[in-house]
C-alpha cells in the first residue's frame, strides 16, 4: 500500500489517471476530527499487509472543500474506493482494519 497526500485537485486527478488498474482510496479528513485520526492509525496499522496496487490518498476537507464537493462527502472521516475510474465503494466513519481489508478486497473484485 502507497500512501500520498495531496495539494492540489489537479494532484489528485493526476494520482487517479497514473494507473487506473490500482485501487484508489480517497480518505477524506480533517486535523480536528477525532474519528479521522484513528482511521489514520487504523492504515498505519495495515499498510504493510496490503499490496503495493493500493493507494490511499489523503484529502484534508479544510484544504480542499472543492473535492470533498465533488465526490459528495458531507461527513468525516469518509472513505472513497476508486478502482477504473469508477467510485466502487464508499464508508463514512472511523471502521476497523478488518473492514477496510474486506472494502479493499471487494473494490478489487476478489
Amino acid at each position: 500500500m502507497i500512501k500520498k497526500e495531496i495539494t492540489s485537485q489537479q494532484d489528485l486527478e493526476t494520482l487517479l489517471k497514473a494507473d487506473e488498474a490500482n485501487l484508489y482510496i480517497l480518505d477524506f479528513y480533517a486535523d480536528w476530527c477525532g474519528p479521522c485520526r484513528i482511521l489514520g492509525n487504523t492504515f498505519e496499522q495495515i499498510i504493510d499487509g496490503v499490496d503495493d496496487g493500493t493507494v490511499v490518498i489523503k484529502v484534508n476537507v479544510d484544504s480542499h472543500p472543492e473535492l470533498a464537493m465533488t465526490y459528495n462527502v458531507r461527513s468525516i472521516p469518509t472513505l472513497v474506493f476508486v478502482k477504473n475510474g469508477f467510485i466502487t465503494n464508499r464508508t463514512i466513519g472511523a471502521i476497523s482494519s478488518g473492514e477496510i481489508r474486506n472494502f479493499i478486497k471487494k473494490s478489487k473484485g476478489e
